[in-house]
């Protein structure tokens, strides 16, 4: 029952992934990212190991089967730039930490650490992403750091624009006073990025 259920809940999640593809326009990105959680979800269902890099390959294979100008597409470049930075150089930055740093001390420490966590996947994915931006569009972001900020942060966007819409199909003032700081967040976000 617990296995039925999990396939159940896999085909849902699946189909939601794909939903969100459709509406989101199919980029690489997305149809990239759909494939790899639908392995995902598949290696849950039977029980078998997930693998980041074949699923890279994987899905980096189907999407050029279909259509193999992607290969020179910057949006393709670029995400597979990131999978493959977060992917091989992030556990390979861990792996400059003595072991014995994780996992030890007070709850202080532990929040260094995810901030210490985050900033080295960012290194990691800004380290295989730049020269793909270098390369496809002639330039370089002048504020890489930008993305520490927003990155965190789009977690309350996304829940708080959840909350003003679905507040605001009950009570419309409601739902328009939670999508205010949605709103002037998404306004800050652009002005940083520019």
């Amino acid at each position: 029952h617990i296995r039925a259920g999990q396939a159940i809940a896999a085909a849902g999640a699946a189909a939601v992934t794909g939903i969100y593809c459709v509406f989101a326009g199919s980029p690489v990105s997305a149809v990239r990212a759909m494939i790899m959680f639908g392995l995902a979800l598949g290696a849950k269902i039977l029980r078998r190991s997930y693998d980041v890099l074949c699923a890279v390959g994987i899905s980096a294979i189907l999407l050029l089967l279909t259509r193999p100008g992607y290969l020179f597409d910057a949006g393709f470049q670029l995400s597979y730039a990131a999978v493959g930075g977060a992917a091989v150089f992030y556990p390979a930055l861990l792996g400059l930490v003595p072991k014995n740093y994780w996992h030890r001390g007070s709850r202080i420490k532990k929040i260094f650490e995810k901030i210490l966590e985050a900033f080295l996947m960012w290194v990691a994915v800004m380290l295989c992403t730049i020269p793909v931006a270098a390369y496809a569009f002639s330039e370089i972001p002048v504020l890489p750091f930008a993305t520490l900020l927003i990155v965190p942060a789009m977690g309350a966007v996304l829940i708080l624009g959840i909350a003003g819409s679905t507040a605001g199909m009950l009570c419309s003032p409601a739902g328009w006073l939670l999508l205010i700081p949605v709103d002037l967040l998404l306004q800050l976000f652009e002005r940083i990025a520019l």
